[in-house]
């Protein structure tokens, strides 16, 4: 193929690559600065690695380079160990820089030898687990509180809380509700009642801005007795279990109003009572069930 072009054939002892390979490699008149034998042989070593040897039969590899036009032509013939011709191909490169066929030269050479290397997938890149640790996030709320059946009457009160949200499990809050006074009237007089109380409660979310909130409520109610000959003031431990449903409608990510509806249940219902000469009156009892509902603004940050 290179009939046209004036040879300066250098016929080298052949190289040896592996045990039943041999490379004979030629570089004709302006292919000096082509890749050499021995740095072909080299790469081509390199890039079978410890690829066996394929068999018994014995290759021979026969290739040369040239200049063609403006660019370079490369032909690699194979044979086996009695000259019985194999294949043979043909490389063009029309880059002015012979060495721009280095690679194609390596890979081609060394499919010839090992062909399985067509099959053998690059070893996937290494990858580096890397665990996020998932932010802790509080919160503040303050609410306003409506109920029937804690305190006479209807009752309002306030709650302020603090909300703790761990990566794991379910939000925490921790309150403080206050019950103002409230008045129950017994004739003549009667007695004002304020609850105070500290509360903790798990609230698992349900479904989008749905939430359900379970604790206690533990604190004390302060009766103070009016318009009777004697008023005294008493102190009653009290403790109650809490159930609630909630809708948070949220202002971004950070910031929300809440509304809720719940239960308040005594552990115990004690008796306010107003002690006369000849009886004793009954001022106020709570009920078995007081109703509670609440509007909350609430504030939340995250690390």
């Amino acid at each position: 193929m290179f009939g046209s072009l004036a040879f300066a054939i250098i016929w080298m002892t052949p190289l040896a690559i592996g045990h039943d390979v041999a490379l004979h490699w030629v570089q004709h008149d302006g292919a000096a600065t082509c890749i050499g034998d021995h740095e072909l042989a080299a790469a081509v070593t390199a890039r079978l690695g410890n690829a066996p040897a394929r068999g018994q039969t014995r290759l021979v590899i026969d290739g040369e380079i040239a200049p063609s036009g403006s660019g370079w032509t490369a032909a690699i013939h194979t044979a086996d160990e009695h000259g019985v011709v194999l294949g043979q191909r043909d490389l063009h490169e029309p880059a002015a820089d012979c060495r721009a066929l280095d690679d194609k030269l390596v890979l081609v050479i060394a499919l010839i030898i090992d062909p399985e290397l067509l099959d053998e997938a690059p070893a996937p890149p290494a990858i580096e687990r890397v665990v996020v640790a998932a932010p802790w996030h509080v919160g503040a709320s303050v609410a306003a509180l409506a109920s029937r059946g804690m305190l006479p009457g209807f009752g309002f009160g306030t709650a302020i809380a603090a909300r703790i949200e761990p990566p794991w499990g379910w939000p925490i809050e921790i309150s403080t509700t206050l019950w103002p006074y409230d008045r129950a009237n017994a004739a003549p007089g009667g007695a004002t009642l304020l609850q105070l109380t500290g509360g903790l409660a798990i609230c698992p979310r349900l479904a989008g801005p749905l939430a359900v909130c379970a604790g206690v409520q533990a604190g004390e109610v302060r009766a103070r007795g009016f318009g009777f000959d004697r008023n005294e003031l008493e102190h009653e431990v009290v403790l109650d279990g809490t159930l609630e449903l909630r809708f948070d409608r949220r202002f971004g990510t950070s910031a929300g109003v809440r509304i809720g509806a719940g239960a308040w249940v005594p552990a115990a219902r004690p008796q306010y009572v107003v002690h006369e000469a000849s009886s004793d009156v009954v001022v106020y009892q709570p009920a078995v069930v007081a109703f509670v509902s609440e509007i909350a603004l609430w504030v939340r940050f995250g690390s």
